[in-house]
């Protein structure tokens, strides 16, 4: 493979400018064709991007001898159906985060993948940044020492869009999108601790709804373990009354602050000493992901993509959550 050839199902807003352009803007990579359940919102992106083909009928989508991989960037309610296809017609699927509403749905993708050999990749695209690159790489070269513990912070207001149960957006609906936000936002966030220290073995914690915007889950604290021995905690509050993003990873020589959703920077201390790491964050801020993807593909370098600590990351949030959602059903 020396050229690698796009289909996308879904073009919402996640596409027009975080991860829809870098599929045609990365090197050796080509948007070809897109398929969305409204027809004419699909004419109308293929139309904006310049886009050359656009699909009415997912069947076309899927039976395009062109396309080496989809793009499934739809709610996850429809992650499993959809990468099913993709790989019964052979395509590789791509898969927005997290990978599917539950464990077992992973598992079912899983299964299919490795009987037919094809890869599945899921859009953790931060492992493509340079600031968690270099994150990564100074914990792997043990810059702070042994790690003792890690503690995350993300608390945000209550938007707007949250504030009539009538029009909710899919994100806090959980039939749509398997939680709350915490789902949709904080999985990143947990997805970049597996990047630097591996699988979870254990989260737990208490669940609550304490605003009563919505029914999905709003506030959540929880402990965390990983294979390797490493734990942490976190709170995450998504109707707060500010905005606090942040990372503390914590050695026995110094530790490291970064925001764990923004690429821009992360202070390392040291010796009371602060150094500052600063990176200049794109508007496509998935591209360097999706470019490392490709050149999996055409066989130059392996990306820092992991199929396995994405479904991972799911049966820690499985563990988590299920309690709030059996209470929830009752």
């Amino acid at each position: 493979m020396k050229e690698v050839n796009w289909g996308m199902i879904g073009c919402g807003q996640v596409t027009e400018v975080k991860s829809g352009p870098g599929l045609y803007k990365a090197k050796n990579s080509n948007l070809l064709a897109v398929y969305n359940d409204d027809y004419n919102r699909t004419l109308d992106y293929t139309k904006r991007h310049g886009i050359k083909k656009a699909y009415e009928d997912i069947e076309d989508l899927l039976n395009d001898s062109d396309i080496d991989i989809i793009y499934i960037a739809t709610p996850p309610k429809f992650h499993k159906e959809y990468a099913i296809k993709c790989l019964k017609a052979n395509k590789i699927p791509y898969i927005e985060k997290p990978v599917a509403m539950n464990l077992e749905e992973c598992l079912e993708i899983k299964t299919l993948s490795e009987a037919l050999n094809i890869p599945v990749y899921v859009a953790f695209y931060r492992r493509g940044m340079e600031k968690f690159i270099k994150i990564k790489e100074l914990l792997d070269e043990k810059a702070i020492g042994d790690i003792r513990y890690v503690y995350v912070t993300q608390i945000m207001k209550v938007e707007d869009s949250e504030l009539t149960k009538a029009r909710l957006p899919w994100r806090v609906i959980p039939e749509i999108s398997g939680g709350g936000k915490f789902l949709d936002m904080g999985v990143h966030v947990m997805d970049c601790l597996e990047f630097y220290f591996g699988e979870m073995e254990n989260m737990q914690g208490i669940v609550e709804n304490k605003g009563g915007y919505y029914d999905a889950d709003d506030t959540v604290v929880a402990t965390f373990r990983f294979n390797n021995g490493i734990i942490g905690s976190g709170t995450w509050c998504y109707v707060a009354d500010q905005e606090i993003n942040e990372v503390q990873i914590v050695g026995d020589q110094g530790r490291i602050l970064y925001d764990g959703l923004s690429g821009k920077s992360f202070t390392l201390i040291k010796n009371g000493v602060e150094e500052t790491f600063e990176f200049e964050e794109f508007d496509h801020v998935a591209m360097a992901y999706q470019q490392a993807v490709v050149n999996e593909l055409i066989g130059k370098e392996k990306s820092y993509a992991n199929f396995d600590e994405a479904i991972n990351l799911v049966k820690m949030t499985d563990m988590l959550l299920s309690d709030y959602y059996k209470r929830s059903a009752k």
